[in-house]
């Protein structure tokens, strides 16, 4: 495989920040970048796992050692971006890998119901592709939604390669399945990304929409009219149902809707989740995307909403310049009135990378959509330029916790600020990598 240094720079040559201008901070962005890719490629295809698995962490405590879903298709999304750049082999022969491993799973009975059935809102699998049998939050729909979406990204770019009978062979009946799925459940309940509430979730249903919209243009494409119209029919119904979701007494979306099950202290309805939702259920590819972007004035209340709560809620948020004078924006949780500390789920809450990763990936798109505004040049750049450096500001939040060596754990400790939870998280590393790119 090619080395991830070589990726890291042409990303960083293509956004116009190469060496010859590159200050400390762009440099710190590039070699962290470098690392994120390396230790979230590191964790797909495990050496203790079946090719295509994607573990969410190799740790122990908490034993994160599993094939979620949702992570998976999160990771392996920015893996395609990764490929898409590098045309690395290795690289792609991996994430052919991750289709063949997604297909094994949607074959897999277990507890969430039937092979190809309702099994396919079974949260996680064993690294080594079996059915995981304990207890947990079931179902989780926005597995197959998410995973479907990675499929298109890397679908359309085989098939700009002329790869279509590789397409239709291997990830169609993959990319199918899942979309079937959407259009059948997303009406039902299921747990939110968090795993802890049974409801209707804002994140679910945006990313469910993105599945559907983005399934429907690829389907299309490959010559299935009548399913590409069945998915096209559930959209508007989909959207009214996500726009319940807009409080504005509250000035924010409230993440769950008609609670069934699952904790009952999230009083607040505020969720990170709902920011995350905006990220990874934009539409990337086929019709164009207007629908709950980054500069819309729900989204950015949203963040606010979010960065408010949060900024006086951990003590570590008190120090809001680093070493150089530079801005800190507050370290972000997952909500709230969150209970796990990364080891057990009756302590209280800490910022997570990812989380606080996710407001500056917000913000460097909302920074993007500015300069695609009708404003004269002016204008654009100063506003874009606001935008960015809210941006840098959560980035250079992260970097203030992570250590020299570029690890990132899931969660940094409300009071003292070092890492705690499972150590390299995915995830974590997958979200640097998306906001780098956003920037």
């Amino acid at each position: 495989m090619k080395q991830i240094a070589t990726i890291a720079a042409l990303l960083f040559f293509a956004a116009g920040s190469g060496p010859v201008q590159a200050g400390e901070w762009e440099n710190h962005l590039s070699k962290q970048f470098e690392i994120s890719a390396r230790k979230m490629l590191h964790n797909v295809s495990p050496e203790f796992g079946a090719p295509g698995s994607v573990v969410a962490s190799r740790s122990y405590r908490p034993n994160y050692r599993f094939h979620w879903i949702r992570d998976a298709a999160l990771v392996m999304d920015a893996a395609v971006g990764l490929w898409e750049v590098s045309g690395d082999g290795a690289l792609e022969k991996t994430i052919w890998d991750y289709v063949s491993f997604s297909r094994r799973n949607q074959l897999t009975a277990n507890r969430s119901g039937e092979a190809g059935g309702a099994g396919l809102g079974e949260p996680k699998f064993e690294i080594d592709g079996t059915a995981f049998a304990g207890d947990w939050g079931r179902p989780q729909n926005d597995g197959p939604a998410l995973r479907a979406a990675t499929l298109v990204h890397f679908a359309d770019l085989q098939i700009r390669r002329g790869q279509v009978a590789a397409v239709r062979n291997l990830i169609l009946p993959v990319l199918r399945a899942d979309l079937e799925y959407c259009a059948a459940h997303w009406r039902d309940l299921s747990f939110d990304p968090w795993e802890e509430v049974l409801g209707h979730h804002f994140y679910v249903s945006m990313v469910q929409r993105r599945a559907l919209v983005e399934g429907a243009w690829m389907v299309e494409r490959l010559g299935d009219a009548p399913l590409a119209q069945s998915l096209r029919n559930q959209v508007a119904a989909l959207e009214r149902q996500i726009r319940r979701h807009w409080n504005p007494q509250l000035g924010y979306f409230v993440a769950t809707l008609d609670r069934a099950d699952g904790i009952d202290y999230k009083h607040s309805g505020l969720d990170v989740a709902t920011l995350l939702a905006i990220l990874h259920g934009r539409v990337r590819l086929g019709p164009a995307n207007s629908f709950y972007l980054p500069l819309d004035s729900e989204a950015l209340a949203n963040a606010l909403a979010l960065e408010r709560a949060f900024e006086g809620l951990y003590s570590v948020n008190s120090r809001d310049r680093d070493a150089a004078g530079a801005r800190l924006a507050p370290a972000i949780g997952r909500y709230p009135e969150d209970k796990y500390d990364g080891y057990d789920s009756e302590k209280l809450g800490n910022g997570w990378f990812l989380a606080t990763h996710a407001l500056a990936e917000f913000y460097y798109l909302a920074a993007g959509q500015a300069m695609g505004q009708e404003q004269t040049g002016k204008q654009q750049q100063a506003r874009a330029g606001v935008l960015r450096e809210r941006g840098d500001a959560f980035m250079r939040r992260a970097r203030f916790h992570m250590n020299a060596s570029g690890e990132l754990s899931e969660q940094m400790n409300r009071d003292s600020g070092y890492m705690q939870g499972a150590e390299d998280l995915t995830w974590s590393h997958a979200s640097f990598v998306t906001a780098v790119w956003a920037r």
